[in-house]
């Protein structure tokens, strides 16, 4: 999904077709394009909520997620600074949604 939005949003031809496993293009296609950074062991493992946010932040420019909803700092007890994990992504979108 991430790849075929970006490549909707910039106007890409990308055809996506698969060549290999189902989601090889994708990941390609995402690595290019700064959709993902790093590659993972496993595609068809369950993403978590910080690698779902992050792909999906990274998806469009930052001027698209505007903020439509009020979260209060530390109001979401698992983003909470001592959880030490990456929660810009996850704050993005879920204040742009």
């Amino acid at each position: 999904m991430a790849a075929r939005i970006h490549a909707a949003y910039y106007g890409s031809r990308e055809e996506f077709q698969p060549v290999g496993d189902w989601y090889e293009v994708y990941v390609e296609y995402a690595f290019a394009n700064g959709i993902i950074r790093r590659r993972f062991t496993d595609y068809t493992a369950p993403a978590t909520r910080v690698a779902f946010a992050s792909i999906f932040a990274a998806v469009l420019p930052e001027k698209e997620l505007p903020a439509i909803n009020d979260i209060a700092d530390g109001s979401v007890s698992d983003l909470r600074p001592a959880r030490r994990m990456p929660t810009r992504p996850i704050c993005s979108i879920a204040l742009a949604c």
